[in-house]
């Protein structure tokens, strides 16, 4: 799998290709993304025995992303989605099929906190957006 670390950008304001525009901190596979006014963030995944980092990167730049925090627990083919102030991972492979963790969008470090379950185990999902 090739360009496991890759920050890919696009223009949502036109048609058109996406961009390789910077690296995550570490390359996985299986993550998922939530988003903030002003950063992208990207957890989870399978990388080794560290699936459970949370990475972010600014919108205003072409900056790597930076570790800031870490999820309660590590899992792969998860689904992201955010609100206004906080970032949510569910579902994904075991043991944590049926997870909802969330972390602030407030603080510069992040930590995941275990916040529910879905109604059933779910694994490789989507996301929204608030």
């Amino acid at each position: 799998m090739a360009d496991q670390e890759a920050i890919q950008k696009f223009a949502f304001a036109s048609d058109g290709n996406a961009s390789d525009v910077a690296n995550l901190s570490v390359p996985r596979y299986g993550n998922s993304g939530a988003s903030s006014a002003t950063y992208g963030y990207n957890c989870s995944g399978k990388h080794g025995s560290n699936g459970n980092v949370i990475d972010r990167f600014s919108f205003a730049s072409d900056s790597d992303a930076t570790d800031v925090g870490d999820m309660a627990t590590t899992t792969r083919g998860c689904g992201g989605s955010s609100s206004t102030t906080y970032g949510y991972r569910h579902g994904g492979s075991s043991p944590n099929k049926n997870e909802i963790e969330k972390w602030s969008f407030a603080s510069g470090t992040q930590s995941g906190a275990d916040v529910g379950n879905l109604a059933s185990n779910k694994e490789w999902l989507a996301g929204t957006q608030y």
